[in-house]
Parts: structure tokens; C-alpha cells; sequence
């Protein structure tokens, strides 16, 4: 690599999550030249990169789903399988020219996948022919080498996701005209769902739960947009029902991310099937509890200490009418602590040591 090392980001998704403006942010410190580029589509997508892009040092692919698309399309087996040979030898061309293909594997599959197993089948082809594959925890590596039975671990390396420090800041003022939007007092259990509502994070779960537990106190806010259309119909309709459900069912500005989860005393992610969640991180970041599934002990983030475990719905239900506001503090400042070792600094180190092949690979 030049003595001024670059990087190309792909896809381009800043403006949707913070993350990966601030590990670019991480690596500028480094020394690196780092660029973004939107996700190529079909056949020989990465060696028709325009040059600029085919020239950097290391090519950084984060959600892939455009990219192996082609693969999973046809129902003819031996069609799918030409174009997983035809996906590694575009990846196997590029690294030729001297283009190291770094992907960070955030999913097993597509959050929505049509066809789950055509795309892990893609998804291995990708993995074994990348320079080098990032994992967010050990357990997501482990996750992904048992689904896909794919020779992964000799390139791989664990590097968490890192905090969302100074992205989020709290205006006291806008904290109490939420509070007054939403008619919620101080005295009451704020549980919230936030981010992105799609079915794949167990928003129906949640309402189950919820209309289970008993708990008058208890108030549930719902926070961004619903898509699909029905998907928000139901949450409206288990709105009226329940006078403990507040919603907030539109994009929720940047500017309002802090206030809104200043009234929480937790975070509620239900999501079915994901390998590492920066909603998780983000309630971690504001020093807030987290209730989860149980599969999400795959993110090595949180425990007991600072999360409440949940195996269904009704144990969901049982678990939301035992919640202390006091207890959640606690967890929620344990959290926080676990938030502060997870800079971008350490990240961006980690993220340089797999750009350059280096042997040693985090908390192996």
C-alpha cells in the first residue's frame, strides 16, 4: 500500500445510519484517503467499477445484497450456481489487480431475503473469495461459518461496532415538549421501540407482548416510519386499544434522536434474525437498558448486568409487568460503561490491521 493508503466505501449509505461516516472519520485520522461509491448490480459489477474506484487500495463492502442479487434470481439451480463461479471471479479479478475486497458482514441474510438459503449459498461465495471478512462479535463469525459451512475463520476478523458518541445531543427543552406531545409523566415505566419499523424486528411481537402484560404504569412508545402500509395499520389499531401505546409513526428527525430516548427507560428490540444491531449500540450510547430476544447474546454486547432476556412473547409479557425503574437505571448505566470501551479509534485500528493482512485477528 502507498504511504497514503485509501479506501473505497461500498454501498453509500451515510445518510441512513451514522456508522459509516464515523469509521471513515476514524480512518482519515489514520492516515487513510477513504471514498464512497453506490453498491454495483450484476455480472462483472466490481470490475466495471469506474476507475478511480478499481485503483484504491482496498475496496470495503458493507451490505451486499445488490451486489449477489443476480445470484439468487433464477429457478434453475445450475443457473445460480454459474453465477456464483461468475460472482468469485469478479471479486478473484479485482483483488488480482491489487485491490484487497474487504467485506463487513452485518447479516446472515437479507433482513427481507425471498429466498434465504439461495442467498447464503451467494453469501458463502462472496466470503470465500473476499481478501478479508469483518465480524461485529465472535459469535457472529461462528454464527455465519455454521449457516453458510464456509471456510471463513482464516480471514476473518472481530471488530465491534462502535458508539454513537456526540451524534445524538439532548435538548432538556425538546425532552419536555416530547413529553408533553406524548402525554407521559416522570412517574411512569417509558419502554420505546425506535428506528426503522419492518416486520423482521418483531414489531408484532412486541404489541403481542404488551397487550399481555397487565401493568398500568407501563407506557409504550413507538417511534419512525412503518413500512409496509398494513405493518402500520396494525400498530395503529393496537394503539387504539391500548391507551398505553404513544406513537410517533414518521421519520424521526436527528435532531430529536436524544430527546425522544431521553424519555425511555429502555430500549425494546425485538428483531427475529440479525447478527449485530446499531439500535443496540445506540441504546447502550444513551445509557439505556435494552430488552432482547435471547438470540441477541450473538452481538457479545450486552448480559444480564445490563439487559432483560426474553424468550417469547408471553415471557416477554411476564418480563415487562416485573420492570423497576430504578433497576433499569442501573442497567442502563452499565450499559453506558460498556459504550465508552467502544471508540472509533479502536475500531478504525482493528478495521486497518484486516486492510492490511495483518495476522493478528481481535479477540480470537
Amino acid at each position: 500500500m502507498s504511504s497514503e493508503p485509501s479506501v473505497c466505501f461500498m454501498p453509500d449509505w451515510q445518510k441512513e445510519n451514522p456508522y459509516q461516516s464515523l469509521l471513515a472519520a476514524a480512518l482519515r485520522r489514520r492516515g487513510w484517503r477513504v471514498s464512497f461509491a453506490p453498491m454495483p448490480r450484476g455480472l462483472f459489477a466490481l470490475n466495471r467499477l469506474p476507475a478511480a474506484v478499481r485503483k484504491v487500495d482496498v475496496l470495503h463492502l458493507h451490505w451486499v445484497n445488490q451486489l449477489i442479487e443476480h445470484t439468487c434470481w433464477s429457478e434453475r439451480p445450475l443457473l445460480r450456481s454459474l453465477r456464483r463461479a461468475l460472482l468469485r471471479l469478479d471479486v478473484c479479478l479485482l483483488r488480482a489487480r491489487g485491490v484487497r475486497v474487504v467485506w463487513t458482514v452485518h447479516n446472515l441474510v437479507g433482513h427481507e431475503a425471498a429466498h434465504p438459503e439461495r442467498e447464503l449459498q451467494a453469501r458463502r461465495a462472496l466470503g470465500e473469495s473476499a481478501s478479508a471478512l469483518l465480524f461485529h462479535s465472535q459469535s457472529a463469525l461462528s454464527r455465519v461459518e455454521e449457516a453458510t459451512q464456509g471456510r471463513l475463520r482464516a480471514r476473518a476478523y472481530v471488530v465491534p461496532h462502535g458508539n454513537y458518541d456526540g451524534c445524538y445531543p439532548v435538548s432538556s427543552v425538546r425532552v419536555e415538549q416530547l413529553r408533553a406531545q406524548l402525554g407521559i409523566s416522570e412517574a411512569e415505566t417509558v419502554l420505546m421501540f425506535f428506528g426503522a419499523v419492518r416486520r423482521y424486528k418483531g414489531v408484532s411481537t412486541l404489541l403481542e407482548a404488551f397487550g399481555l402484560a397487565v401493568a398500568p404504569g407501563l407506557r409504550l412508545v413507538i417511534a419512525g416510519r412503518p413500512a409496509p402500509e398494513d405493518l402500520g395499520e396494525e400498530i395503529r389499531a393496537a394503539a387504539k386499544a391500548d391507551p398505553r401505546i404513544r406513537l410517533l409513526l414518521d421519520f424521526v428527525p436527528d435532531s430529536d434522536v436524544g430527546a425522544l430516548l431521553s424519555l425511555a427507560h429502555a430500549l425494546v428490540l425485538p428483531f427475529e434474525r440479525t447478527l449485530t444491531s446499531g439500535s443496540a449500540v445506540l441504546a447502550m450510547t444513551m445509557g439505556k437498558a435494552v430488552l432482547v430476544p435471547e438470540q441477541a447474546r450473538v452481538f457479545d454486547l450486552v448480559d444480564e448486568k445490563c439487559a432483560v432476556f426474553f424468550k417469547d412473547a408471553v415471557d416477554l409479557a411476564r418480563r415487562l409487568e416485573g420492570l423497576d425503574i430504578g433497576e433499569l437505571v442501573e442497567r442502563g448505566g452499565l450499559a453506558r460503561q460498556r459504550a465508552d470501551a467502544l471508540t472509533w479509534d479502536r475500531i478504525a485500528e482493528s478495521t486497518e490491521r484486516a486492510y492490511r493482512g495483518t495476522a493478528a485477528h481481535d479477540s480470537h
